[in-house]
């Protein structure tokens, strides 16, 4: 992902290294806890860059994938006087946060624009729609090809894959969850309504969108 990045922009990229923190093999519930510490670590980075190195908010972009979504939506929650201009959850981790309030997780008030893509919805991941714009590829739950963690890890496969700029993951309106999950009643032989990822509108007003991926990569169906 920095190295699609780094080809396509013109970019700082920092990689938030929290593995010890992130122990959820045998420690998921403190893991889950230690998302809010390390958030706050990296809003204070972050306003360091912005004091002292020129950064602007207007610039700042968060991508964060399972337990590292809710990392992304802290730092926001602590930087929200300004608030950064976008973050991106990639399968926000499910368990532990389903049951808390938005106060408590990713959200859309965590930075001006809050992007999420849900692979893995009910098991690893976060079902519900918690961003200004929810994707919901293959129906948000089981993707096509995989086993075990295999759905919830393809977020970020997809994310990557997105940054390149011949990839659009056309992506469409879904008016309810329900219909997000399944894709019926949408005609993706239509123009689509938005692109999944890096390239994603922000201005859309429509929240959720469902789309269809190939099983491997190249994921993304012209």
């Amino acid at each position: 992902m920095r190295q699609n990045i780094l080809s396509e922009v013109d970019a700082n990229v920092i990689v938030v290294d929290w593995e010890k923190g992130a122990d959820h093999l045998e420690h998921y519930e403190q893991a889950a806890v230690n998302t809010e510490v390390v958030g706050t670590i990296l809003a204070l980075l972050v306003r360091n860059l912005e004091d002292h190195q020129g950064a602007k908010k207007s610039h700042i972009h968060i991508i964060g994938h399972s337990l590292g979504a809710h990392v992304a939506g802290f730092a926001g929650s602590a930087h929200k006087e300004t608030r950064y201009q976008r973050i991106t959850g990639m399968d926000p981790a499910g368990p532990f946060f389903n049951t808390k309030g938005s106060d408590a997780r990713l959200d859309e008030t965590d930075a001006h624009f809050v992007d999420v893509i849900h692979t893995d919805g009910g098991g690893f991941g976060y079902l519900n729609a918690m961003g200004h714009l929810d994707f919901y590829p293959n129906g948000g739950q089981e993707q096509p090809g995989c086993l075990s963690t295999c759905s919830h890890s393809r977020a970020y496969e997809l994310f990557t894959e997105s940054i390149l700029s011949d990839q659009k993951f056309k992506a469409w309106e879904c008016g309810t969850l329900d219909q997000c999950k399944t894709g019926e009643g949408i005609d993706t032989n239509t123009p689509e309504d938005n692109r999944m990822g890096f390239y994603v509108n922000d201005s859309m007003i429509y929240r959720m969108y469902y789309l269809r991926t190939n099983k491997t990569s190249p994921y993304d169906i012209p």
